[in-house]
């Protein structure tokens, strides 16, 4: 039970109360503030999570989940000037830099171990990997359907990293998941659903990018499962010709289409890293 309240109950719940509460406090201002405050409560509803999950956090010993926590401040600070900088140009200059940091941040213990041309493939391989699946996310953001589509790759991945890596970063895939699940199940409640938007969909995916990097360089989580976990953006303009293909315009219809149709490469990396034994 402990478990799950701290991977589930306390980001999803945190998330839920911060967001819903802003939006009845600032009802008339919601349509400018939804961004900031959506924002805030998803990085509260994971940070939540996360140290509830992660007790034992040092500054001064920093281990692979530790490094996490920096990996979030880099990523928030990345939405902030993400969604203040207007110019295009400069919101997507913002990106491949703000990857590297995190990026090196969570693996330079690791990099001082290779030769130089493994260390540089690893960092140029994820950087592109990470890069693209990041503007994928960020370019779909404007729509209600990428919501679904996060929540269920983070759900895979927390299931997949569990199963096949290891069970603490598992879990913080699982406070991620329930964080962004807190503001989608508070869409649901609404007629119209709401988009993420860029800003708060950068925090998003980096996190998630972040959390996937610590599976495949820490835990050896295997590599097509995560890649597969990375493609689901990807299947944006199938899940829109399935829905027009349906014909339906309600939105919790539309979510369920979606959640079909982003399962898949989520199934396909489950049956990649599901045990031959039986788990009990």
């Amino acid at each position: 039970m402990g478990l799950i309240n701290t991977t589930v109950i306390y980001p999803l719940l945190t998330a839920l109360v911060l967001i819903g509460s802003a939006r009845a406090l600032w009802k008339d201002q919601w349509a400018t503030t939804r961004l900031y405050l959506v924002g805030i409560g998803l990085s509260f509803g994971f940070l939540v999570g996360y140290f509830s999950i992660h007790q034992g956090f040092s500054a001064s010993h920093i281990n692979s989940v530790d490094r996490l926590f920096f990996a979030v401040s880099i990523a928030g600070l990345t939405a902030f000037l993400f969604h203040i900088w207007i110019t295009r140009l400069r919101r997507y200059l913002l990106m491949p830099p703000a990857t590297f940091i995190i990026l090196y941040v969570l693996i330079s213990p690791l990099l001082f171990r290779l030769q130089l041309a493994e260390a540089v493939g690893f960092i140029l391989g994820t950087l592109l990997i990470w890069t693209a699946s990041g503007m994928v996310w960020t370019k779909i953001s404007h729509s209600h359907i990428s919501n679904t589509s996060y929540v269920v790759a983070a759900l895979g991945s927390a299931i997949i990293i569990s199963l096949d890596g290891s069970l603490l970063i598992g879990q913080m895939a699982g406070a991620l998941t329930a964080a962004a699940g807190g503001w989608w199940l508070l869409n649901q409640t609404q007629k119209r659903h709401e988009p993420l938007g860029k800003a708060n969909m950068v925090f998003l995916q980096l996190l998630l990018g972040a959390i996937l990097t610590l599976a495949y360089f820490y835990a050896e989580v295997n590599l097509i499962a995560l890649l597969l976990i990375a493609f689901v953006p990807f299947l944006y303009p199938v899940c829109q010709r399935a829905i027009a293909i349906s014909g339906t315009t309600a939105p919790l219809l539309q979510s369920i289409v979606t959640g079909m149709i982003s399962s898949i490469p989520v199934l396909m990396a489950l049956w990649l890293v599901w045990p031959e034994q039986s788990l009990y």
